[in-house]
């Protein structure tokens, strides 16, 4: 069997470990029965970014909430440190930041400028190492040795706490994994790049992939290299002879337990509805299908519109219409980046809360008055501001407009669908099945 490490969004691939599974399911720490093997069982629904496997003493280490911690095989939590300023951003052409690894000795955590060293025995951290700009992946080695890779894409080794400059990689970085035998790096990005520098930092492999990279493993001391795709597709690598003859020997599409081929779905929901969206979001995750999402999917720093505008990219968006969603700026937003595909109404999926009143024609009306009123407004304000210093009123002024010129054809759209009318506070377990067979179809 193969160990699963759940970072974030997606799979990582691991080494198998004692013929056992183990697998993070919807970021929180569990071990299911998935395809036909046998489930132990669940552990306490604490949420986990990180999640992993120390076989020797079948406990596990894992992050969340700005704390480590140490679990055995039945849920207990057996030590915990707080580490601050540890993010799990996601998300930039979907690259992911792998940013604790450990091994036998010692566990690695990279808050933000800083690699935290913490003895996996004692729970106590041992050293701290500053850089100078964020860390992107820690690929931790033997002892106190690790591979650091920064996010402009500059390597450095780390010997026994020393840090010392190796290479730089200009180009993007979503994937990466050491070969430890023969002292090889590899890395694959969301382009379909996957790429090698040896331990001279010459490059020895480039080859360019049908799929964008989320994962890579090294098997069978560096025989074989496996990168693993998006959709999920796995690439396997034979190296014969030489890490220089390298070739693709064999292609392998998989798709998810559920058969979704790993659906990208969008909510869009107001923040006072979250409530509806935890409940949704972890409906979902129950049954393989993980919503990109603003509080788990903005990295820190990164622009909201950025990630807003990404709700075209995707095969599915969910929608919240409540009150508070029709009159929130934000949420306006991005719908009007929505409509922009013509053809965006075969993808919505709509749940309408009771306090959304847009069956009838004069209640419409309504929010094309509220937003009316919010350009009338805006722009008296804006008239109190030097014309010099006005152009953000502009921008906002014009965004209002584009809302009250779009807002109602779209509701006229959405009040013509079939749709899920929230009375209750959460939907029903029958309405989830015919989403998920949705997303599924």
């Amino acid at each position: 069997m193969v160990f699963l490490e759940k970072h974030c969004r997606y799979n990582s691939l691991g080494e198998p470990k004692n013929g056992k599974l183990v697998w993070a399911a919807k970021s929180r720490l569990k071990r299911r029965n998935i395809h036909g093997m046998t489930a132990i069982d669940d552990f306490d629904e604490r949420a986990f970014p990180y999640v992993k496997f120390l076989p020797s003493d079948n406990q596990f280490i894992a992050f969340g909430y700005n704390t480590l911690y140490k679990i055995n095989d039945k849920g207990k939590i057996l030590a915990k440190l707080n580490i601050e300023d540890v993010y799990f951003p996601y998300r930039y052409s979907y690259s992911r930041s792998k940013i604790i690894d450990i091994n036998d000795e010692n566990i690695f955590v990279a808050a933000y400028k800083t690699i935290r060293i913490i003895d996996i025995k004692t729970f106590v951290q041992i050293e701290q190492i500053e850089f100078q700009r964020q860390i992107h992946i820690v690929t931790a080695m033997n002892n106190k040795d690790a591979i650091v890779i920064l996010d402009d894409g500059t390597i450095y080794l780390l010997e026994n706490g020393l840090k010392k400059e190796f290479v730089k990689i200009n180009r993007e970085i979503v994937a990466f994994e050491f070969d430890r035998i023969n002292s090889i790096c590899y890395f694959g990005n969301s382009s379909g790049e996957v790429f090698a520098v040896n331990k001279n930092a010459d490059l020895i492999m480039d080859e360019h992939l049908g799929d964008s990279i989320r994962d890579i493993l090294v098997l069978n001391n560096g025989e074989h290299i496996l990168f693993a795709g998006k959709e999920i597709n796995f690439f396997l690598f034979e190296n014969k002879k030489s890490v220089q003859t390298i070739g693709n020997t064999d292609k392998l599409n998989f798709r998810n337990r559920k058969g979704t081929g790993m659906k990208k779905v969008f909510i869009s929901y107001s923040h006072k509805d979250s409530d509806l969206a935890d409940f949704i979001d972890d409906k979902l995750l129950n049954n393989g299908i993980q919503l990109t999402r603003d509080v788990r999917d903005i990295r820190y720093r990164q622009s909201i519109k950025e990630f807003m505008k990404s709700i075209r990219n995707t095969d599915y968006v969910f929608i919240i219409i409540s009150n508070d969603y029709l009159t929130s700026s934000a949420c306006m937003y991005e719908i009007l980046e929505l409509i922009k595909d013509e053809n965006y109404y075969k993808r919505i999926i709509p749940i309408v809360r009771d306090s959304a009143k847009i069956f009838n024609v004069n209640d419409r009306a309504k929010y094309i008055e509220y937003w009316q009123n919010e350009f009338s407004e805006t722009e008296e304000h804006s008239k109190k501001i030097d014309i010099l210093n006005r152009s953000f009123y502009i921008d906002m002024l014009r965004q209002i407009e584009s809302i009250q010129r779009n807002l109602p054809d779209f509701l006229e759209r959405i009040s013509d669908m079939k749709l899920i009318v929230c009375k209750n506070p959460m939907v029903t377990d029958d309405e989830i099945k015919m989403i998920i067979d949705i997303i599924n179809s």
